[in-house]
């Protein structure tokens, strides 16, 4: 997220520059991974003593005791768009972005990303939900841009104003306000469960620590 935000707010320095963020879901993640087309991107080794081995393609299996859907997973979409900077994947989230001068919009530069993944999902056997996809338009100008619509799979991805990414509420003009409003909505809330906890004897230090910081601190360092 970091890394996203730093590199559109950079390029939105430029004069003449907008931006568009696409976030694309993809319906039942992990039910819908396909084994033959994971299993062709496991592979092992061996690490002992600092030296690795050569890295084998695995036919079958898969190691014991390790949280291996997800992993699987990031192995599947891992290519996705692989010779692009242009997008972020945390687990099972992809957002792709675009930076473009005014004068470029009416090429859709965003569309081809957006195309490009829709290839590579077909062949993953990924399948994306159009409908729960978000299109972000970002615009500092003082005057309005006219952005065109992204197309993913013939369906028309829904413009919206705020976007919720890892937990974190962020709009097109990039400001803080509707995640702080959000996160002092929520904090309201967990109220009566300090009211119940000094009943059971935990202290201020403990309420504190259980119920508001995990609320209020959630990925401040954004």
């Amino acid at each position: 997220m970091v890394f996203l935000l730093d590199a559109v707010v950079k390029a939105l320095e430029q004069r003449n520059t907008v931006a568009q963020m696409c976030l694309i879901d993809f319906k039942k993640t992990f039910d819908n991974i396909d084994h033959s087309t994971a299993v062709t991107r496991v592979q092992q080794c061996t690490k002992y003593k600092g030296q690795t081995s050569t890295r084998l393609t695995t036919t079958n299996g898969a190691a014991q005791g390790t949280c291996i859907s997800p992993v699987i997973f990031l192995a599947v979409i891992n290519n996705l768009l692989q010779n692009s900077s242009q997008k972020v994947k945390f687990v099972d989230d992809v957002t792709v972005y675009k930076v473009s001068k005014t004068a470029e919009l009416q090429t859709n530069p965003l569309k081809q990303l957006v195309t490009t993944i829709s290839m590579q999902c077909k062949e993953l056997k990924l399948i994306p939900n159009p409908n729960k996809c978000e299109l972000l338009n970002i615009n500092f100008l003082l005057q309005d841009v006219e952005f065109s619509d992204v197309q993913l799979d013939g369906n028309i991805i829904p413009c919206v104003s705020t976007a919720k990414m890892v937990g974190l509420i962020i709009n097109s003009s990039l400001t803080w306000q509707d995640h702080i409003d959000h996160i002092i909505t929520k904090a309201s809330k967990r109220l009566f469960m300090l009211f119940r906890a000094r009943s059971f004897g935990a202290t201020q230090e403990q309420q504190v620590q259980l119920y508001c910081r995990p609320i209020l601190q959630y990925a401040c360092p954004v």
